[in-house]
């Protein structure tokens, strides 16, 4: 909104010129209108005056009905005589109705055959009422001249003369209005407008040439100002977009670092679990191994000592070979899980597909965690059948269920000495595998659900939580195993994921910075 200062002065004012040229317009309207208002109120004049009419004669209908059915002919006549003297009535006719009175003439008060113009029958019948019914004894006619009508034929006789004046006023009046409007307002306004079409066509911001002292001079000059300054202002904001675009990239970069490091965290932590159920095994047979080797050599002393006896021989044989069982039987267990290490760390490392029993991928991946679980009290119930087969991404899979896990064991059991974590699957159809993966801890607050998918969103910030981990459940559900995941309070946070039980094709991008 513009604001005009006292010290901005106008030689013309544009109000000024605006009601110079509308007043007279105005004031042929304001004729016109009043004129037509006249017209109306003379028509509702002579409705009323009509009505008026309608109820005198429908009154002295009511008046004639006993002097008519007693054949009292004076005394009508004497009614309908004085019923002339009304202004405007010409006059009166009653006609009796046949099979009443016999061979009557019509009763005729007034002068019925003068040559009046517009001239009205007013027509009401006359009921006599005196036998328990209304009977029509005869109808009464009253010829009345209107004292309304000769007003617009007044009007138009007294216009008559000017409406050749009046018209070539009106027509002067809208060629004048109209030139002087285009001159002072149409025509600037026309420049502001080709110089907005000119923006819209060619994105360059043309200024106006046009100076006058007036209002309309004034709104230009400012139209020009906030041309320059809009200018100034793309630029600014076209430094800033670009400014914010390498913010954004970098930022993203930065968020695909996290989640990488995020992914390389976790497994770290599961080669830490893995190697320490190795070395349970291995130690076993290095333990084993150390206790034979002392054997054999006490073996060896009792040979060079020649006090070797048939028993100590025996002896010697059962023990080296309860020795070489237990040390056999830790070396296929350590192998065995070496094995089972190795297939996870190929999943987790590649995004290659393939067929899998997706019962044994979830013990293998949940076996990586059992050292963290033996100083937790928390059980892991695990229900899969086992002939789920699926022909998908095992790596992400097992990423997806270290992460819930994990979340479990680090927010699900914070105020409990003790804890359940379940993983169970079963087909919702055909094509649709349903994981299900809980904990009966404390849940989460009602306001943070729809938030915890959200990267770098955690409720433990500052303690070691970086967000991520249910972000790159999100991400590699959604994009990877092409799925869908919902997550409620049952008491404890439990995640649904659906997936199909075939994935062809996979994007390229592991996990995006943005959810779809």
């Amino acid at each position: 909104m513009l604001n005009y200062s006292k010290h901005r002065t106008f030689n013309i004012s544009l109000t000024k010129k605006f009601l110079l040229g509308v007043i007279p317009l105005l004031v042929v309207v304001m004729l016109v209108a009043t004129s037509l208002l006249v017209v109306y109120e003379n028509k509702q004049a002579k409705r009323l005056e009509a009505q008026y009419v309608q109820q005198r004669v429908d009154t002295l209908a009511r008046q004639l009905a006993e002097p008519v059915w007693q054949l009292a002919h004076n005394v009508t006549a004497n009614i309908l005589t004085a019923s002339l003297e009304d202004k405007g009535t010409l006059c009166i006719v009653l006609e009796h109705v046949s099979g009443i009175v016999l061979n009557a003439q019509p009763l005729t008060i007034g002068n019925c055959g003068s040559a009046v113009l517009d001239v009205r029958v007013f027509h009401s019948p006359v009921h006599y009422e005196g036998l328990g019914e209304a009977r029509r004894v005869a109808d009464l006619y009253l010829h009345y001249r209107p004292q309304t009508g000769n007003f617009i034929a007044h009007l138009m006789q007294s216009i008559k003369g000017l409406m050749l004046i009046l018209i070539t006023g009106v027509l002067t009046l809208v060629i004048i209005t109209t030139a002087l409007f285009r001159w002072i307002i149409f025509r600037p306004l026309e420049q502001v407008s080709n110089s907005l079409k000119f923006y819209q066509s060619t994105g360059v911001r043309h200024p106006v040439d046009w100076s006058s002292n007036d209002e309309l001079g004034l709104l230009i000059k400012d139209y020009n100002n906030t041309l320059s300054l809009q200018v100034k202002t793309e630029e600014d904001l076209a430094k800033a977009r670009d400014e914010a675009h390498i913010a954004l990239e970098n930022l993203k970069n930065l968020q695909n670092q996290l989640v990488q490091t995020e992914k390389l965290a976790s497994l770290g932590k599961m080669v830490a679990g893995i190697a320490h159920e190795v070395n349970t095994p291995l130690g076993n047979a290095k333990t084993i191994s150390t206790s034979l080797d002392i054997k054999l050599q006490n073996f060896d002393a009792l040979i060079k000592a020649g006090g070797l006896k048939k028993s100590s021989l025996e002896e010697f044989i059962c023990e080296f070979k309860d020795g070489l069982r237990i040390m056999s039987s830790s070396l296929q267990m350590a192998v065995k899980q070496v094995n089972s290490f190795k297939q996870v760390a190929v999943d987790q490392t590649s995004m290659l597909s393939r067929e899998f029993n997706l019962k044994t991928v979830v013990d293998e991946i949940l076996s990586t965690l059992k050292p963290r679980l033996k100083h937790l009290n928390v059980q892991l119930d695990v229900d899969i059948p086992e002939n789920f087969t699926l022909f998908s991404y095992p790596g992400p899979l097992g990423q997806i269920i270290l992460n819930a896990v994990n979340n479990s064991l680090t927010h699900g059991f914070e105020h409990q000495s003790q804890g359940v974590i379940y993983v169970k699957a079963y087909t919702d159809d055909a094509q649709t595998l349903v994981l299900i993966i809980g904990d009966n801890g404390c849940g989460v607050a009602p306001e943070s659900i729809d938030k915890l998918f959200d990267p770098f969103y955690t409720t433990k910030f500052g303690k070691g939580g970086s967000g991520l981990g249910l972000y790159i459940v999100y991400s590699l559900v959604t994009k990877i195993l092409k799925g869908s995941i919902i997550i409620r309070n049952n008491p404890g946070l439990e995640m649904e994921i659906r997936m199909p039980f075939q994935v062809s094709s996979v994007e390229t991008v592991i996990v995006s910075s943005e959810k779809q």
